[in-house]
Order: C-alpha cells, then structure tokens, then sequence
C-alpha cells in the first residue's frame, strides 16, 4: 500500500544500522528480521536492475500504528513512503513494501502494476489462493479500472482488497511470462493502458 508519512516519526528505537538502511521498532519486543530484509532487497534489486538507496524500516505493533502515524490516517499492515524513503511495518520483513520501495526508483505506474509487481516479486500467495484468482475476480466483475480505484480508495475501513491484490498479483504474473519482467516493467512504466488485456485474461473476453 503506498501513502504519505508524517516526516518525523517519534518513539522508535534504532535497533540495526547496515549500509543499505536504518531499522527502528516502537517496542524492543519487536523483532525486525534484518537478515531476510537484507537479503531480499539485493536479489529483488538485480531483477529489477535498480540500487535501493538508504532508506529507513520502522516496525510497529498494529494497523491502529499505522492510522496513528500516517497523515491520510487508513489502517493497513504496512505502507511505503518515497520521499523520504520508508516503510513502516507490522512484519519483521514486509517484502512488499520493500518491493515498492525499489519500485519508486522505476517511475510510478497504474495501482494494478503496482501492487501486482510487488505482490509477485514479495511471493504474497500461495499456489492455492492463485489457483483461484480467476473464479474471485469474476465473481466480483473485476475491471482494470475499478481495481485501480479500489487500491486509490482504501482506507482500511473500506472492506477486504484480497481479491484485488490476488487478481493483480496473477494479471502481472501473466504479463511477465508473456512478454519477459524487462518488457513489462518497461511497458507498465510508460502509461500503456492493459484494461483490454486484463478483461480478455480474467474473462476470455469482453468483460461483461
């Protein structure tokens, strides 16, 4: 989930520093998995061949945190913040946000690439959930646009984006076999509307 922070974020103990980030947590009973993190950022950054800068990791307790300190106050499990570069966190490791953060370096492109990019890359789901993307999207007559306003719209009071990230998540794994992850990101960050391909892949067709 990408969104704007407050600046200064007050009550965090520094607990690692590296020369890729700066990891603070709001309680010292909260670990941060620096290792995973670590290493997460130097496989992902050559897949999309970018460097990280510095940038800061803040782990917090819960999404009630996260409304706390977040100046458009949703709730969520993590948000990712470009300027200056952050991500504020429940988990030890939040790959996703991770994702988005290496992501800012490529340009910004539709929510769908960008969830689904990060959902893919952060390996969000399992075999079983995407076995099902499909059936869900169609039940919920899924379309490009309407997805993209639902990633914009969320404020974490507004229902379960599940499906939406699940669809994006298997829409940009089609896209990436298609066309190869050097091709795609190339397209996705350049504007190139998808909601023709995304209706002929979730539905066969014209979607209804």
């Amino acid at each position: 989930m990408l969104s704007v922070f407050a600046v200064v974020l007050s009550g965090f103990t520094l607990v690692a520093r590296t020369p890729r980030a700066d990891y603070y947590t709001l309680d010292k009973h909260l670990r941060i998995d620096v290792k995973t993190c670590e290493s997460f950022i130097a496989k992902t950054e050559k897949k999309l061949g970018i460097v990280l800068p510095h940038f800061e990791y803040y782990r917090v307790a819960g999404p009630q945190d996260i409304f706390r300190l977040s100046v458009d106050h949703h709730y969520s499990g993590g948000v990712a913040n470009p300027d200056p570069l952050y991500v504020i966190a429940m988990e030890p490791c939040y790959k996703h946000e991770l994702v988005h953060l290496m992501t800012y370096r490529l340009g910004r492109a539709s929510l769908v690439f960008e969830e689904g990019i990060a959902s893919l890359l952060a390996d969000d789901y399992g075999l079983e959930d995407r076995l099902e993307a499909k059936r869900l999207g169609r039940r919920l007559k899924l379309r490009y646009g309407t997805v993209n306003r639902s990633f914009r719209d969320y404020t974490g009071s507004t229902g379960d984006l599940h499906v939406q990230y699940l669809v994006s998540e298997e829409f940009v794994r089609h896209l990436v076999h298609e066309r190869g992850l050097e091709r795609f990101l190339a397209d996705a960050y350049t504007g190139a509307d998808f909601g023709e391909q995304f209706d002929e892949w979730l539905y066969g067709r014209a979607a209804p």
